[in-house]
């Protein structure tokens, strides 16, 4: 193994040990009993580099150089193969760790501080370095603490016969003087995200969005609700009681419709065409047990009979106000209350759903803790909200549930930065009168051709976004829809002043499950490998469908997960641009002392792997670890 000239002693040695250890180990494999023991070669090979190099490196400080394939195992699978100790042990070791980090980012940690001052490394990752808590804890605390990114390629098709898109990532322990190399092409910086602008850190939750965002209330108790959908009776505790009942009693006394109020759920706003509840709920509020026994006797009766014995089983000091005050919510949302009273119609989203759909209901209903609603509701706030730029950051920094997003307000919502002209600041900005009216105008536009296609096809919003999503579909009303949506993003890009962002769309998979025993031709395992799953004609991407069905690759009755959607570039070039933006507005808040001397981070989402024994191309299912894989080199280097 040959170094190159000019290179440092410590390097030029560690090439020779290198070169005499691979030499040994090439000699190995005429005995295959020696090839069924992976760890003598690591530990051979740490020995010698260890004794050749310990000495020059103490002195100076670290070692040179770290190039290498560390192996991918996700955080929870850490703590399934090596134990929860080891794991623990991981988080100790690194401060700010996460535990749901991939082990890759704790080999990128370790090598980093081994390295000495102006030390490089050159590591193969998985694709999900940059994201997550898997970036938090590995990239994002390297150049908060020293590092510097000079070169990185975020999706690289591994070069053999493993199905494989990895990253790769090269550091350096300093400042760096040259240029940095993003994909191969010159940039001015390279963040912990791998992006080329905006900062390391996850985005800061941000005091303009505070106060606007609630997760809706949990009643904790079925027993307060009036249904019809399923069992219901008037006794027993735990289920609904019919509506025939709630009827009665407003019937014989008026008092009662007081605290009984619509009661909507996610799958309610996203199944039915008109946002449609069918329960109803009883809701005393803050009211005293005194109170609601003297002004609705009736209600709080069946409140006690079907509410109050499932409560009073649990821990009363562990939680006093379930067991203690059986007839409120369990989570009240008064907050919510607060900040919605007046308003004829608050904005609303699915917490829980595989479509981002924002809509309109009555401030009067009670949305349950499956929805999330907001207090700011002007058509201007539902383009924003409802635009591709929103989508794209919550998908980023929002968890998942299965294959369906998790809307999480304090990852995605207080941390997004919003156009100039929508905040409170500049409310009465002449200025900004004129971006504020063109988002409420597309805004409400939207909504409302949104609306009448949904009650014409008798379709809720998951549907409907289904068929927009999907390349087969072709009737004008969707197209039209398609349309729409694209210039609400050029409003949304004009308001921040990004029309040089394209808008053009294609049609990409989220990810692509094949089955195992699918043969192939070379050309399509070669373009699944590459992680190449967008297409900008709905044609092509149905013409690989169809290969995909002719092959058995796929079931014909299993839909794919396309996304009508920018290419991952533009997305990229957004998402930094959005950081970038955070980061400047929460400096300028911190400067106008609204945030104490708080500086945490905002939450961050996660990701966790799949195990549907499928292989899954977003990218390529990575080695599992059961493979060998994480026998390659150790920690303790």
């Amino acid at each position: 193994m040959a170094c190159p000239a000019g290179t440092t002693q410590p390097l030029q040695r560690f090439c020779q040990v290198l070169a005499s250890s691979a030499k040994e180990a090439s000699s190995w494999g005429r005995d295959s009993r020696t090839l069924r023991q992976p760890l003598d070669f690591r530990q051979l090979f740490k020995l010698r580099l260890v004794v050749a190099a310990m000495g020059e490196t103490q002195r100076r400080g670290g070692f040179d150089v770290f190039v290498g394939n560390p192996p991918f195992v996700g955080g929870k699978r850490i703590s399934e193969l090596q134990g929860v100790s080891y794991n623990s042990w991981l988080a100790e070791l690194h401060t700010d760790a996460n535990k749901n980090a991939d082990l890759v980012a704790h080999f990128f940690r370790r090598c980093f501080v081994l390295l000495r001052p102006g030390g490089s490394l050159g590591l193969i990752a998985t694709n999900t370095i940059a994201q997550g808590d898997t970036r938090s804890t590995g990239l994002r605390w390297i150049c908060l603490n020293g590092g510097t990114i000079y070169a990185a390629r975020k999706r690289y098709k591994w070069p053999g016969v493993a199905a494989v898109v990895v990253s790769v990532v090269h550091l350096l322990k300093g400042a760096y003087g040259g240029t940095r190399l993003q994909e191969r092409r010159p940039v001015e910086q390279i963040t912990a995200f791998l992006f080329a602008n905006g900062g390391h850190e996850d985005p800061k939750q941000l005091a303009a969005n505070a106060g606007k965002s609630f997760v809706g209330s949990y009643e904790l108790g079925m027993g307060f609700t009036f249904d019809d959908s399923g069992p219901a009776d008037e006794d027993t505790p735990g289920i609904p009681s019919p509506i025939a009942t709630m009827e009665r009693l407003i019937a014989e006394n008026p008092k009662n419709a007081e605290v009984i109020f619509p009661y909507i759920g996610g799958e309610e706003v996203n199944s039915s065409p008109t946002h449609a509840h069918h329960r109803y709920v009883i809701n005393f509020g803050e009211r005293s047990e005194e109170e609601c026994r003297r002004g609705w006797p009736e209600l709080m009766a069946i409140v006690e009979r079907k509410v109050k014995p499932e409560r009073v089983t649990k821990d009363g000091e562990k939680y006093p106000r379930m067991v203690y005050e059986w007839w409120k919510f369990w989570n009240a949302r008064p907050a919510l209350e607060a900040a919605v009273a007046g308003a004829e119609r608050v904005l609303v989203v699915a917490r829980v759903a595989n479509a981002l759909a924002f809509t309109y209901l009555r401030s009067q209903m009670v949305c349950n803790e499956k929805t999330i609603v907001f207090s700011c509701s002007t058509a201007a706030y539902l383009s924003i909200l409802q635009c591709r730029i929103h989508e794209f950051f919550t998908r980023f920094f929002s968890s998942s549930l299965k294959d369906d997003l998790q809307y999480t307000p304090s990852a995605c919502f207080e941390t997004f930065p919003f156009p100039a002209a929508l905040l409170d600041a500049n409310a009465s900005d002449p200025a900004h009168e004129g971006q504020r009216q063109s988002l409420e105008t597309i805004g409400e536009h939207y909504h409302k051709f949104r609306t009448e296609l949904m009650v014409t096809n008798n379709e809720g919003l998951t549907s409907t976004y289904n068929r927009f999503h999907d390349p087969a579909e072709t009737s004008p009303e969707l197209l039209e829809l398609r349309r729409l949506h694209g210039e609400m993003d050029q409003a949304v890009l004009q308001a921040y002043g990004w029309s040089d962002v394209p808008t053009a769309c294609g049609f990409g998979l989220v990810y692509l499950d094949t089955e195992e025993d699918a043969q192939l031709p070379d050309e399509l395992q070669e373009r699944i490998d590459s992680g190449e799953l967008f297409f900008w004609d709905a044609g092509d991407a149905l013409d690989f469908q169809g290969q995909l069905e002719a092959y058995g690759a796929i079931s014909g009755r299993r839909k794919l997960p396309w996304r009508y959607r920018w290419p991952d570039a533009v997305r990229d070039d957004v998402l930094a641009r959005l950081l970038a933006l955070n980061a400047e507005r929460y400096e300028e808040e911190v400067d106008q002392r609204l945030h104490g001397g708080g500086r945490g981070r905002g939450g961050g989402g996660s990701s966790g792997g799949s195990g549907t024994g499928r292989r899954r191309g977003r990218p390529p299912r990575n080695p599992q670890p059961d493979s060998g894989q994480t026998d390659q080199i150790g920690l303790a280097l």
